[in-house]
């Protein structure tokens, strides 16, 4: 990892305890390879810090924050019909652990059929938004990160497990669970998700390829094993019954051969990934041969310090990296 920074300067002040970092870089630095660019409006950051070069984001010296360098946010677009539900977990004691995964499943608000022809009404959801509880008496966000995922069943899998919150494998990747597919996803340092103004999550009947029920899945970080902590965090999401343009999907991606592999001690090791063309060419042919990309997320864990990934055009100086640092668990997002 490079530094493209101009000055890093600090103080301290021994009377209120306080150490003061201060650094400066350029807002776009051209380095494709390892940097993102500072855009205009509120951005999110996240720090963790300790003693010399010893931290480790999952303990409790961390911080976030939604810092507004320069420029405005980009405003919303109107849409006069747009609606909006929450879905939180009910009240959920948090176990006195620090690492658990609960889940909770829920029916979305599809729209009713039509009384004389029975033909099913349809929206599309067009934006999420996270609902995280602050518990001001902890001196870490408890919660980590939480996943949306979109449920193919009511009767199978785990939609009728997780009607009640408690704890839970996450279903991402698990075909089985009926709950494998990601459609929104937040944690610390991302803020929401607006889709583009010509594309949406179908909200419809699951047998016409509609989202008819849905599971949160939360990743509580509670390092110092807290105990009586009651959470009710969720999501929030947009919807509108004006159609749009182009129905939303998710691929996802990800080398299953590293889950459960154990390191040496004190090592450092590369793994890579492919998902070949004959297999992305299979995906699309499926939705009509071209796909246009509008938001990547990337997620890693535990011994995890850094990964990208390359999108690989048919013409190779079309060549379009798409890379995120991310450091112990933070999730990251591109739009």
């Amino acid at each position: 990892m490079t530094y493209d920074g101009g000055q890093i300067s600090g103080t301290q002040d021994r009377t209120t305890n306080l150490t003061i970092v201060e650094v400066s870089r350029q807002l776009n630095t051209l380095d494709t390879a390892e940097d993102r660019a500072i855009l205009p409006g509120t951005i999110r950051i996240a720090a963790a810090y300790g003693v010399g070069s010893i931290f480790h984001y999952h303990q409790s010296q961390r911080t976030t924050a939604a810092i507004k360098f320069y420029g405005e946010d980009q405003p919303e677009p109107d849409q006069p019909d747009l609606q909006t539900a929450e879905f939180t977990f009910p009240p959920y004691r948090v176990p006195a652990q620090q690492t658990t995964y609960a889940c909770y499943s829920f029916p979305m608000p599809i729209p009713p059929k039509d009384p004389k022809t029975g033909a099913q009404y349809k929206a599309h959801i067009v934006g999420f938004e996270g609902v995280i509880r602050q518990h001001l008496e902890l001196p870490v966000p408890i919660v980590h990160h939480m996943v949306v995922h979109q449920c193919t069943s009511d009767k199978e899998g785990y939609y009728p497990q997780f009607r009640t919150p408690h704890e839970c494998v996450s279903p991402a990747g698990f075909f089985l669970s009926k709950c494998s597919t990601v459609i929104y996803a937040w944690a610390i340092g991302m803020g929401g998700l607006t889709l583009p103004d010509q594309t949406g999550f179908l909200l419809a009947d699951n047998d016409i390829g509609g989202i008819q029920w849905g599971l949160i899945e939360i990743h509580y970080n509670n390092p110092l094993g807290a105990a009586n902590v009651v959470d009710t965090s969720g999501f929030k999401m947009k919807y509108t019954t004006t159609l749009r343009r182009y129905d939303a999907g998710v691929i996802t991606m990800g080398d299953p051969f590293t889950f459960g592999r154990t390191l040496p001690a004190n090592s450092v090791q590369l793994y890579s990934y492919e998902c070949p063309s004959n297999c992305t060419r299979q995906m699309l042919n499926k939705v009509g041969g071209s796909a246009t990309v509008f938001a990547t997320f990337q997620h890693m864990h535990n011994a995890g310090k850094q990964f990208y990934t390359h999108h690989l055009r048919p013409v190779q100086t079309g060549d379009s990296p798409v890379i995120e640092m991310v450091d112990l668990g933070v999730t990251s997002k591109i739009e």
